[in-house]
């Protein structure tokens, strides 16, 4: 469960659904507006700010589709991005939402994380010898 921050200051439960590298898809009980702000505050660990791309209802709720346009988090943002974390992030599986926005943003700012990820894509993406 998360809570979103509309425009006007309101808070309103909702679901994460779905998420990528730059955004994520919510359910919850009202429309938003296309092109407005939000934040979405996920267990006191991560607050994302970012933009609705659209909006669009689904029964008795809604689903919205977000990108994400910065994050915040409460850990140090410093800790370098294990191996494991940047295999799942090259194959978008394993990883959860705050893991996610932690290594995208780690990998901005670090470029030793940024040659480890290259080198572990290069590994994954090398075709293995018949034997």
């Amino acid at each position: 469960m998360v809570r979103v921050s509309l425009g006007d200051g309101h808070r309103v439960p909702a679901t994460l659904i779905d998420v990528s590298r730059s955004g994520l898809r919510l359910e919850i009980g009202v429309p938003l507006l296309k092109g407005g702000e939000i934040e979405i505050v996920l267990s006191k660990q991560i607050a994302i700010f970012g933009k609705v791309r659209h909006c669009r209802r689904s029964g008795e709720k809604y689903q919205a589709g977000v990108l994400i346009q910065e994050a915040f988090y409460s850990s140090k943002a410093s800790d370098h991005v294990s191996v494991e974390q940047l295999s799942s992030y090259l194959t978008g599986h394993g990883l959860t939402l705050t893991q996610v926005i932690k290594v995208r943003d780690h990998l901005v700012l670090c470029s030793a994380c940024r040659l480890r990820m290259v080198s572990t894509y290069t590994l994954k993406a090398q075709p293995r010898k018949a034997g």
